[in-house]
């Protein structure tokens, strides 16, 4: 059972799948809030999370995208159904998504549970890719930070022995003005080295710019956003399903990290969407 498209209602289709088959569970259900729109089908929720405990693996994962009212309501209904809460987090999307609204609005929210006491991976992301979200003032502060480290160094075995050696030094850390000991100052100038040799550790705002010439579905989420959640969730050859499909941007993701992917999409048109647009992305790697 593995790389599956489904297309019909999600309850049904899950409830084929064996108990305890899937690692990770991520979606965008219908947020019961838009009116008069196809996109938000009312559906069972309490069968929908029920299945999805049983479906997934011990020490699985699910995350889901919400908003309002029903986004903290799924949550208490995940913690009476048995999930653990793990994370809240937020997609960043740098551009408004909503000009016309009286508080313009930036972010979605995600939350992160468990079936067990799963761990959460540690993901490295592009630093430099990052701080061009947020301000290119950022990478020209880290330029600084570096070339005035550098500039100390007497000679090329001196840099060796900071690259190399801990970036952890001295055994008191002033913080607020008060001393603090047993605990160790860390070197602002060798992290940031880190940070942009091996990669920028995740944080919970996930800032990723939404796909603006490639959208094919109103709430289509972007394959990069995908991307890391799976990476947080899932190791290379896992299980990955996603009961509310779209337009098939996490299975796109999934085959990317190689991970094995069901995807189930009531509606037709958006099926076909995502199916075509899974083999062209196979094919443009």
């Amino acid at each position: 059972m593995s790389n599956q498209l489904i297309k019909a209602d999600c309850l049904e289709a899950l409830k084929t799948l064996p108990n305890e088959s899937v690692d990770a569970l991520i979606f965008d259900p219908p947020y019961l809030y838009l009116k008069k729109h196809k996109l938000d089908r009312h559906f069972d929720e309490v069968k929908l999370f029920k299945e999805c405990f049983r479906v997934l693996k011990k020490d699985g994962f699910l995350i889901y995208f919400g908003r309002g009212i029903s986004f903290y309501r799924w949550g208490v209904l995940c913690s009476t159904l048995g999930f653990n809460f793990k994370e809240e987090l937020i997609w960043d999307k740098i551009r408004l998504s909503s000009p016309v609204a009286p508080l313009m609005r930036t972010h979605e929210q995600m939350a992160l549970f468990c079936k067990g006491q799963a761990t959460i991976n540690k993901v490295w992301i592009n630093k430099i890719a990052s701080d061009k979200l947020i301000s290119p003032h950022n990478i020209e502060a880290d330029l600084k930070r570096l070339v005035g480290k550098l500039r100390g160094f007497k000679t090329g075995s001196d840099f060796v022995s900071w690259r190399d050696g801990e970036k952890w030094f001295g055994k008191k850390a002033v913080k607020h003005g008060i001393t603090v000991t047993g605990t160790k100052k860390s070197c602002g100038a060798r992290s940031c080295y880190d940070a942009h040799i091996k990669g920028k550790r995740l944080a919970s705002v996930l800032r990723v710019h939404k796909e603006h010439y490639k959208f094919k579905h109103p709430t289509q989420k972007p394959v990069e956003l995908m991307r890391q959640l799976i990476q947080l969730v899932t190791q290379e050859g896992d299980m990955v399903c996603d009961p509310f499909m779209g337009s098939g941007s996490t299975g796109k993701a999934a085959k990317e990290l190689k991970r094995k992917f069901i995807g189930i999409e009531i509606d037709n048109e958006y099926f076909e969407i995502a199916k075509e647009g899974i083999e062209e992305h196979l094919k443009a790697e």
